[in-house]
């Protein structure tokens, strides 16, 4: 439940700043963050058939390494979107540090 928590922690800021456009960006994050939890949602329940199905924890094991690197592709490719969002955005997200605003 901590591992839980931290990610949550770090996932809003993370893609409310600039990985959509500002025109569309409560939309386009809703709708990401609910069909990525619909989708997803899943992957322990298929771990458990894998466990159950193979007779040994390598099944699951490799299960969760490709998921992992899915998701390790996942961050990387929104990473270098939001650099390329950056430059284009007509309405920047700005922390109230870089706008000068105490």
């Amino acid at each position: 439940m901590a591992t839980q928590s931290g990610y949550y922690a770090i996932l809003a800021g993370f893609i409310s700043d600039g990985v959509f456009p500002a025109r569309i960006r409560y939309t386009s994050i809703s709708l990401s963050y609910q069909l990525a939890g619909s989708l997803f949602g899943a992957i322990p329940v298929a771990a458990q058939f894998l466990l159950a199905r193979a007779g040994g924890i390598w099944a699951a094991v490799a299960f969760y390494s490709v998921v992992v690197l899915l998701t390790l592709a996942c961050v990387l490719a929104i990473a270098r979107r939001k650099r390329g969002l950056a430059a284009t955005d007509p309405l920047p997200a700005q922390s109230t540090i870089e706008s000068g605003v105490r």
